[in-house]
């Protein structure tokens, strides 16, 4: 099940093949998919279990009885025989006929064995194969489930590898403004030494640098945390080294035709509805009989003697009534038909609109992105105006600090924008059958 796992990852993510290779390792390694695989792999030795149940089954037994005390029956022989016995002396002149005296036999056998092979066989029996059915409906179930999961576990890592990316850009831009800041510093200590500024501006830029270094190393934080996130989801070990790829330095596509839904959260429904029916079948299957054949081959004796024996029987079972309790059965299976059924289509419409709304906004929102380039570019040449006419004592401080915050806020919001949009097409592809990130 996982290589089945891995051929569907193939391609999930062909713009990146870092981002590929990752998908692959969370679905070998992930503990929640080895427990899931681990649960289909149990189901299938359920259901080759049921697929035996028609095999016959042979079984060794043996009893060895000893006993004392108990009932007896009287068995006057005595009384019976004597009288002849005593008539036939006199006859014939002889004793040759003894007095016989009367004697009891216990109920219970003492120092007795009964020891046998017996084989009992099905003939015909509905529940068997409708428990067939329903084995085979859950290992079905089992396995859809299995690569719901799968599916998830690759949104998940390429949603955390995003944001790993992210949290970087964002340490980046802030290195940037780091730097700007400096150099602005360093003119600024240049103008209080020609007495062309106050000591408090430069106090205030000391002041924002200081704030930025925060900002940096809480940025810096943030980049750990998702590279931990990113390890734990592909099963490593948590300072283990997670590569960038520039790939998404760039626009996820715009896309075109809508894509189809994915089938696999309707074909688990589908498939629990049809597992349901196995289960109103079998449970409607109650008053059918069942024959079987039983065969007996021992031995059984007293003090250890062989006497051997065969025994053959034929076994009808036919339930007549049970207090009415298999009505609610079937009663509940019937309505669990159709509570799955209206479940299903419910996820069925559920699925349609919110394809077609994310779809909707990620087209949306990728158009508006196209603006960001101007903007930034102008806040740039802003800031260079600004910081030119500073340095002549034609802009003060205030002016200064706010065109560099403009272009800190551009870069910062077009770099949460590209990942939205990424983050976006990460989740149309776990809705759709497309495979391209």
């Amino acid at each position: 099940m996982i290589l089945s796992l891995l051929f569907l990852a193939g391609g999930l993510s062909a713009q990146s093949v870092i981002l590929d290779d990752y998908v692959r390792q969370g679905l070998q390694h992930h503990a929640g998919i080895q427990a899931k695989t681990l649960g289909v792999q149990r189901q299938e030795a359920m259901q080759q279990g049921a697929d035996r149940g028609y095999w016959p089954q042979v079984s060794f037994g043996a009893t060895y009885t000893l006993a004392a005390g108990g009932r007896e029956i009287a068995i006057p022989i005595g009384d019976l025989l004597n009288p002849v016995y005593s008539t036939l002396n006199n006859l014939t002149g002889t004793q040759d006929f003894p007095v016989l005296d009367n004697v009891s036999e216990q109920f219970f056998p003492n120092n007795f064995y009964d020891a046998r092979l017996r084989v009992t066989q099905p003939l015909y029996n509905r529940g068997i194969r409708l428990n067939q059915e329903v084995q085979d409906r859950q290992t079905d179930l089992a396995r859809t489930q299995l690569t719901i999961a799968g599916r998830d576990l690759e949104e998940d890592i390429r949603v955390a590898y995003l944001q790993y990316l992210q949290a970087l850009d964002g340490h980046r831009i802030l290195e940037d403004v780091l730097a700007l800041m400096e150099e602005q510093l360093a003119v600024q200590q240049s103008l209080l030494r020609n007495d062309k500024i106050l000591p408090g501006e430069l106090a205030r830029s000391e002041a924002d640098l200081a704030q930025v270094r925060a900002q940096l190393v809480q940025a810096g934080a943030r980049s750990d945390q998702a590279r931990l996130q990113v390890n734990h989801l592909l099963g490593r070990e948590p300072e283990a080294e997670v590569l960038v790829d520039d790939v998404f330095d760039e626009l996820p596509p715009a896309g075109s035709a809508t894509p189809a839904i994915r089938q696999e959260e309707l074909s688990a429904l589908q498939i629990m509805e049809q597992l349901q029916s196995s289960v109103l079948r079998r449970e409607e299957a109650w008053r059918l009989p069942s024959l079987g054949l039983q065969l007996d081959l021992g031995s059984q004796a007293f003090d250890l003697d062989w006497g051997p024996y065969a025994l053959l029987g034929v076994s009808l079972d036919v339930p007549i009534w049970n207090g009415g309790r298999q009505q609610y059965k079937i009663e509940e299976a019937r309505l669990a038909i159709q509570q799955t059924a209206l479940q299903r289509e419910d996820t069925r419409r559920q699925l349609e609109w919110g394809l077609q709304s994310a779809r909707t906004g990620y087209l949306a929102d990728r158009a508006a992105y196209e603006q960001y380039d101007a903007r930034l570019e102008a806040e740039r040449r802003s800031y260079r105006e600004t910081f030119r006419r500073y340095q002549e004592g034609q802009a003060n401080h205030l002016e200064l600090t706010d065109a560099r915050n403009r272009v800190t806020s551009a870069r910062l919001q077009q770099n949460i924008a590209r990942f939205d949009l990424w983050r976006q097409w990460a989740g149309i592809q776990r809705l759709t059958s497309s495979s391209s990130l």
